[in-house]
């Protein structure tokens, strides 16, 4: 009961940050009524309709765990991974890979699509919204609301600051920040106190926003599967679904303006893509 309480204390806080910010994000409305109903079946291609607290509606048991997570436990929706399966944080009890019909993903989505319960934000913005620093600004601040609400598409990149081939993933990705709709965001493994990390980035020429060091090992754990190779890259809607992961080389970049093609539907130029142009 008290880990149930601490985790809707902790999502009440987030909305408050959200709802709070000093520059106002942009109004988001998830509801549709007239969106055919949620079921099982269509569920992972309405991704605006995903809940981001979900509970469990039968008892399940994650890997390395003996005794099962009670029916009614509280967790966080990270992503649908495919029909069927949800990747769910229960925070302590780690991360798994959830049947979507052992949960209320469904019956909490139906009721987002006829507005019956409130979603203030994409998934994915309302996880790391108001825990991004702006690198671009003059001090240690916080990213403003607005960019992160207006991108499309979130290219996440997941890399050791510190490490000898990390310039080169800089010089690499400088580009696709350049696309409108697009926002890069780093996620950096090990220790990097904020202000050693901004002055990296800048030297660089790379100012691309950061989760703040405090978040930034959490939500990699969250957002890469266990044991995925390091370093990668992620492109992800603003509700979490994943459209490409990974490994980064520098080839990749080819695949990455291809799957940001799918959420923006032109090329890196700004010009419509022609039905059946090869990318």
């Amino acid at each position: 009961m008290q880990n149930t309480r601490s985790r809707r204390t902790a999502l009440g806080l987030l909305a408050a940050l959200l709802l709070g910010a000093a520059v106002q994000p942009p109004k988001f409305d998830a509801a549709d009524p007239a969106a055919p109903r949620i079921t099982e079946a269509n569920v992972f291609e309405n991704e605006r309709f995903w809940p981001y607290q979900v509970e469990l509606t039968k008892p399940f048991t994650p890997a390395g765990r003996k005794a099962p997570l009670e029916a009614g436990t509280l967790a966080v929706l990270v992503r649908l991974e495919r029909p069927g399966v949800a990747r769910i944080d229960f925070g302590r009890d780690g991360r798994a890979e959830v049947p979507v019909g052992a949960t209320d993903i469904v019956a909490r989505a139906d009721r987002i699509r006829l507005g019956e319960e409130q979603k203030i934000a994409p998934n994915l913005v309302f996880a790391i919204g108001t825990r991004l620093v702006d690198s671009a600004a003059p001090s240690i601040q916080g990213l403003d609301l607005g960019p992160v609400y207006a991108a499309k598409a979130f290219v996440a990149v997941f890399a050791d600051p510190a490490s000898d081939g990390f310039a080169g993933i800089a010089e690499g990705l400088k580009q696709l920040g350049e696309r409108e709709g697009v926002l890069v965001v780093l996620f950096a493994k090990g220790e990097h106190p904020d202000r050693v990390l901004r002055e990296r980035l800048r030297k660089l020429a790379w100012t691309v926003p950061f989760l703040r060091d405090s978040y930034s090992e959490g939500y990699i754990s969250a957002l890469r599967a266990d044991h995925a190779p390091m370093p990668s890259v992620m492109v992800l809607t603003p509700d979490g679904r994943v459209l490409l992961d990974a490994p980064w080389n520098p080839e990749r970049v080819g695949d990455l303006e291809s799957a940001l093609d799918v959420v923006l539907g032109s090329k890196p130029d700004g010009g419509a893509r022609a039905k059946g142009e090869p990318k």
